[in-house]
């Protein structure tokens, strides 16, 4: 008992080592956690919803600034992950020129993947009802092959995270899991292991 009370001693201050070794693991439970989350919610093709907002991983540079959109405030980059909002389907009907969205493609080239560009203009039927959105990427300033279908729109852009989406592509690679998942988990197993084997010795 006497053992035991020294280890657990809470007067007992623990080694720079032993305190930076739990701040490492803390950091990587946290991490952990923060990439379930987002691989969960960008594995989906078309995006899951997480408190009405989707995530998506930016995957060209159709959004880039560029001399052409140099005078607009929002831009982001391969690589990035762009924030949307639900939309409900009566707010899909009052999207106007300007607003950046993300939709299903029927682009030839792009075909059922998520695109997010600029709404350049609304498009009517002959009754007056809204079909969709022509639409286009800032960085070059060229339309969209297709019309943005009102159904195949997934979200309003809120706001962009820079660079996060490269890190989760990379982790969801062979090399990536390897580098970030499995061997920090062994490690974390192995620690975790030689601290239970202390205690049981002391004890």
């Amino acid at each position: 008992m006497e053992s035991m009370w020294v280890f657990y001693n809470p007067d007992r201050k623990s080694s720079p080592i032993v305190h930076f070794f739990s701040w490492l693991v803390t950091i990587f439970m946290i991490f952990m956690v923060i990439f379930t989350i987002f691989s969960v919610k960008t594995s989906d093709k078309y995006g899951s919803s997480l408190a009405g907002y989707r995530l998506f991983v930016v995957l060209s540079d159709s959004m880039s600034p560029t001399d052409k959109n140099a005078e607009l405030d929002i831009h982001f980059n391969a690589g990035d992950i762009v924030v949307t909002k639900d939309l409900t389907d009566e707010e899909k009907l009052t999207l106007k020129e300007g607003d950046i969205i993300s939709f299903v493609s029927s682009n030839s080239d792009s075909y059922d993947k998520v695109l997010t560009h600029m709404i350049r203009e609304v498009k009517y039927d002959s009754k007056g009802r809204v079909m969709g959105y022509t639409t286009y990427g800032t960085a070059t300033g060229v339309d969209d092959e297709a019309m943005a279908k009102v159904d195949n729109v997934l979200g309003k852009y809120s706001y962009s995270i820079p660079k996060i989406g490269e890190l989760f592509l990379f982790v969801k690679t062979p090399a990536g899991y390897l580098t970030c998942i499995f061997l920090p988990f062994v490690a974390l197993i192995c620690w975790y292991g030689i601290k239970i084997m202390r205690i049981l010795r002391r004890m």
